[in-house]
């Protein structure tokens, strides 16, 4: 067989073809079907089954950061368990493989152990089981390869536990670790690709119009509270100075202190976001996906909005994204025409990859969409190169933002540098371009939050932009993208951000205040809102959709009652100075920096990885 597949390596090498060979594979997996393996977010998603006691290990642990220790167990099978009944009802009947590792705990004496699904449906239950192993002092793999599980119908209790022996004679205390569960045959009928096939792009399917998306970054949801720990509770400490007031979204409260919160976010406030982002003329929202109760809770009031269907949804996601409850929620989405599409019907979906393999995330999502009749996801991995497009079998790269540093002007930073990004980028092929709303994320070096360590440097910001000026870098990524359609067969745009409000790119509107950051009221006492960034972007929108690519920043037309905005760097002096940037929040990233005039900006990728824009070949895009 490898003789073979190197025969037919070397004839493919000899007439050209490499750039569509696709990877050939012997066996295929779905990705990993559990949602917390290795207890690296302590025992989310696991309960207890039979009485024992569950306890998160850092100093034990197989790999990654944690384990999960069992002691007091009373039962032969005292176990933490994950319920499947998710992941059964997305995937199917069919072959599976799952496993665990183990090893005693402290001063325990060696016994049985093995790895056991449980699956109920209308018939009753059915047990699945490795082959059993003699637990010890070191780290053992318990592991049961290609077992047909089978159900009918609704799986109405199913779970993934340890136990020890047939009897309850054998009640050892066991550290557990790594957990795994994947499919090996068909989903539901459909066969797994573990890669696939690169997709060519169809410049007949490329579309008239370019369709514009906006980032979402959601920590604002107000509730659940965890004390001073929690997203919501750091941002609002971020946003309290004063001179911070005129970034608050208009959901928010400027409190008689003078301290800033978020309420519980609602439906109300969703539904008002949709009318705000659907009015100008913006196509669809990115979301940093989350999938727990607060980061993600602001996407389900999507979901049951009204007014979803006037702007579609798509993802941003992190890696490790194939679990059952996303698959489904996504696929829901897909099935309502609520998902943002390219390419004549492919759905859209980012990826944070530079660095990263996320092709087997990435073969669920195919598989997904093959067994629901709709064409294969578009995925633009941000931050990445070829290479990792080639890696990933992607589509295309782009970006979350355009860092900078040492208070580079706005106008600056926008009109060359990002130019300059999406040439850089569009030599590794096919290209979303992304265009920014700004980088100051000096709110976050004022009041330090958790996710980024240590907290932005002095030197990493830029300089606030006018509202124009943001429309402007909006302009240009229309032009680009329409004078350049060979890179840019998606034909699609995406701009940091709606609501990166204290990072320092936002066009949602937010609450007007003076420039004393008092908030402004209305004659009736409601509050004014601030809503000149999304008046200019939609000038800029309303003239791309209704007259063609703008060749100018057309001025804003006249918006709710609001103030000017307070430039807190009014006196800043850029200098000329390379610095790392800094993360991106939640999810993690690095900024590339290039010196440019009296300041720095950069790309925002995903690994400590040194880019130098090129100069477009006379084939090339440009700008």
């Amino acid at each position: 067989m490898k003789k073979v597949l190197s025969l037919l390596l070397a004839f493919v090498m000899a007439i050209g073809l490499l750039s569509v060979l696709s990877t050939i594979t012997v066996s295929a997996a779905t990705a990993e079907l559990l949602t917390n393996p290795g207890f690296e977010q302590d025992d989310a998603n696991w309960k207890a089954y039979g009485a024992c006691s569950m306890d998160i290990s850092s100093d034990v642990k197989h790999t990654g950061a944690k384990s999960m220790s069992i002691t007091s167990r009373t039962t032969r099978y005292s176990s933490p368990r994950e319920t499947l009944n998710d992941v059964f009802t997305v995937n199917g009947p069919g072959t599976y493989t799952f496993s665990v590792w183990a090893k005693l705990g402290d001063g325990a004496v060696p016994g049985p152990c093995n790895v056991v699904i449980i699956v109920k449906d209308a018939n009753g239950n059915k047990w699945y089981t490795a082959t059993e192993i003699t637990l010890s002092n070191t780290w053992q793999k318990i592991e049961a390869v290609d077992k047909d599980i089978e159900f009918t119908g609704d799986v109405t209790d199913s779970g993934i536990y340890i136990q020890t022996g047939n009897t309850d004679a054998y009640l050892a205390d066991i550290y557990v670790d790594d957990f795994s569960l994947v499919k090996t045959s068909a989903v539901n009928g459909h066969p797994i690709p573990t890669k696939g096939q690169p997709i060519a792009g169809d410049a007949t399917k490329r579309g008239d119009k370019a369709a514009i998306g906006l980032i979402r970054w959601d920590a604002w949801y107000g509730t659940p509270r965890t004390g001073t720990t929690g997203v919501v509770e750091q941002v609002e400490k971020t946003l309290s100075p004063a001179k911070y007031h005129w970034r608050v979204p208009f959901f928010g409260n400027i409190n008689t202190d003078g301290t800033v919160s978020f309420p519980d976010y609602t439906q109300a406030t969703m539904d008002k976001e949709i009318q705000y982002a659907a009015d100008a003329g913006i196509d669809y929202w990115a979301y940093v996906w989350y999938a727990n109760d607060t980061m993600g809770k602001v996407r389900k009031f999507y979901e049951t909005s009204q007014y979803k269907n006037k702007i579609k949804i798509c993802s941003i996601f992190d890696g490790n994204q194939g679990g059952a409850a996303t698959v489904a929620e996504v696929k829901s989405l897909i099935q309502q025409g609520l998902w943002q599409t390219v390419q004549g019907g492919r759905p859209l979906m980012y990826y944070f990859g530079g660095g990263k393999d996320n092709s087997k995330d990435i073969a669920t999502y195919r598989a997904m969409c093959d067994e629901i009749g709709v064409p294969a996801p578009y995925v633009a991995i941000m931050g990445g190169t070829k290479d990792d497009v080639a890696l990933n079998i992607a589509d295309a790269v782009s970006d979350y933002t355009i860092g900078g540093s040492n208070g580079i002007d706005y106008k600056s930073y926008s009109e060359v540098n990002e130019p300059r990004s999406w040439n850089r980028a569009a030599q590794d092929g096919q290209m979303i371009a992304c265009a920014s709303a700004g980088w100051n994320n000096q709110p976050r070096r004022d009041n330090p939050v958790s996710w980024i360590n240590p907290p932005p440097a002095e030197t990493s910001w830029v300089q606030d932009g006018t509202s124009e000026q943001i429309a402007n870098s909006l302009m240009l990524a229309l032009q680009w993208t329409a004078n350049n359609p060979k890179y840019t067969m998606a034909n699609a745009v995406i701009m940091y951000a709606w609501n990166e409000h204290d990072e320092g790119g936002w066009i949602c509107p937010t609450l007007a205040v003076d420039s004393a950051g008092n908030q402004l009221k209305n004659a009736d006492g409601t509050n004014q809102i601030n809503t000149s960034r999304l008046d200019a972007i939609k000038a800029v929108i309303t003239e791309y959709k209704t007259v063609g690519v703008p060749t100018a920043t057309p001025k804003p037309t006249p918006g709710a009652t609001r103030s000017p905005a307070p430039d807190p760097n009014a006196t800043a002096t850029p200098q000329v100075t390379s610095t790392k940037g800094n993360a991106v929040p939640i999810i993690i990233g690095f900024v590339v920096v290039v010196l440019l005039g009296g300041g720095v900006a950069g790309f925002m990728v995903m690994k400590k990885k040194k880019q130098t824009p090129g100069a477009p070949t006379p084939e090339g895009p440009t700008e």
